[in-house]
């Protein structure tokens, strides 16, 4: 282990070096270096138990789920050609997202957490759980029920990709950036949605990493990404389609509603960061702690800022039961963690080999338990009710869904342009920067 590393361990962080060491032997698979056997078996359980819980919802014709104008496209092209029937192209992607979504969120919050399996595993729990925000579903399966399919398809990769984002705001490498553009471009044009809260997510990590020096320099590397991105993903927001979304019903209520909120937002805004400088600034065992309440705390105000304001468009609050499950998931893990370690500290040099080999193997086996009757219970119920449950699109449709009629205009020429400029330099980039040399592998 790096030992120059700082995080949310369970050995070497509280205790002294003798009862360190023997934490070490009772509690070494808690926590990995690389990705080890452990990870993966860790990572089967949960993929298998979500895939135990969303299953019947495979079987459905989830056509009507995705509106996104992008997916439609697509699934349209493939079904002309042959390769697929429509409806079995968004089974087949509403089975892929679902199933490694659990996946994603365990790499996310172990990478964050510094490689704790534990932590990542109670976080994906929670997170495929049913809970108070979707009782029913698992989140994801609850928003392709309720019309959301591209929201979910797509939020299902975002932690796994926010590693590459993170990656590059942290140092700066080029492969890591031009990653980070070609997904956030993607993104941008599957799911407006999902964009808009990337813009939260990458928020929140360029802060926590400024927290750890050159704060400038790494928003400018968050700005520089988000330029690019936007300017690959132009040709499809060009300016005729801009101006189409402007003129949405819904998405004027939204932009009043956003002036309306704005004057409570500037006096709060500068006191959390006031008080997040002071408590995190240069503490990166703290970050963990840092980004997980950060993005409760954001969309906790947006849930509830959102159902206070009755429209629609951003502020449809159910459209935040994905995000919020995700950051509520994250912030319990983490925080249900340093409890136990807090108690260990206490009492562990008390305890001897046997008994702290005995702890070790009684906690976790609490965990899988208690997780394996809510999985059984709860799965029962949540199937049940995947079964019974139809297909309803229950939000307006947003921008994504306006559909595009590629004319050969100045506009549309103008853009496209820029795009394949953009793109150009990317791949120019990808073979000046090659990815063995420069990114040696890691995230």
């Amino acid at each position: 282990m790096d030992k120059g590393k700082k995080g949310i361990y369970l050995t070497n962080r509280f205790w002294e070096s003798k009862v360190a060491e023997r934490a070490h032997r009772a509690f070494f698979w808690w926590r990995g270096g690389r990705l080890n056997k452990t990870t993966l078996i860790l990572m089967c359980f949960v993929a298998s138990a979500n895939v135990f819980l969303a299953y019947p919802l495979f079987r459905k014709d989830v056509t009507s789920a995705y509106n996104s104008s992008a997916f439609v496209a697509v699934s349209e092209l493939l079904s002309e050609l042959g390769i697929v029937h429509t409806s079995l192209f968004f089974s087949i992607v509403t089975a892929i997202a679902i199933s490694f979504a659990p996946i994603s969120m365990y790499l996310f919050v172990r990478k964050i957490v510094l490689r704790h399996e534990l932590t990542a595993l109670l976080a994906t729990l929670l997170y495929i759980l049913p809970n108070p925000l979707s009782p029913h579903f698992f989140p994801l399966v609850g928003a392709v029920l309720n019309g959301d399919g591209a929201h979910a398809f797509v939020f299902a990769f975002v932690p796994l990709f926010l590693l590459y984002v993170q990656a590059f705001l942290s140092t700066g490498v080029v492969i890591w950036g031009i990653f980070a553009i070609l997904g956030t471009a993607i993104i941008a044009i599957l799911s407006p949605f999902v964009m808009f809260n990337l813009l939260i997510f990458y928020t929140i990590l360029a802060v926590a990493e400024g927290f750890l020096g050159n704060f400038r320099v790494k928003f400018a590397r968050l700005l520089l990404l988000l330029a690019f991105a936007f300017a690959l993903s132009f040709f499809w927001y060009y300016p005729t389609i801009i101006t189409q979304i402007f003129i949405m019903s819904h998405v004027k209520r939204t932009l009043i509603a956003s002036w309306s909120v704005l004057p409570l937002a500037i006096p709060v805004l500068p006191v959390i960061g006031t008080v997040s400088f002071l408590v995190f600034d240069g503490r990166e065992k703290l970050k963990p702690i840092f980004i997980s309440s950060a993005l409760l705390v954001a969309y906790l105000a947006l849930y509830l800022v959102s159902k206070s304001i009755h429209t629609t468009g951003i502020f449809t609050p159910q459209r935040y039961t994905i995000e919020l499950a995700f950051s509520l998931s994250f912030f319990l893990a983490v925080i249900g963690i340093l409890l136990v370690e807090m108690v260990m500290r206490n009492y562990l040099s008390k305890i001897k080999n046997t008994g702290l080999f005995l702890l070790a193997i009684f906690f976790p086996s609490i965990i899988f338990g208690f997780f394996g009757l809510q999985l059984l219970y709860l799965g029962k119920l949540a199937r049940d009710s995947i079964i019974k449950a139809q297909i309803s699109n229950t939000f307006i449709p947003g921008i994504g869904n306006i559909e595009r009629v590629f004319r050969i205009d100045i506009f549309f020429i103008g853009a496209s342009f820029m795009s394949f400029i953009v793109f150009c330099v990317l791949v120019l980039a990808l073979f000046r920067f090659p990815f063995a040399k420069y990114a040696g592998g890691k995230i």
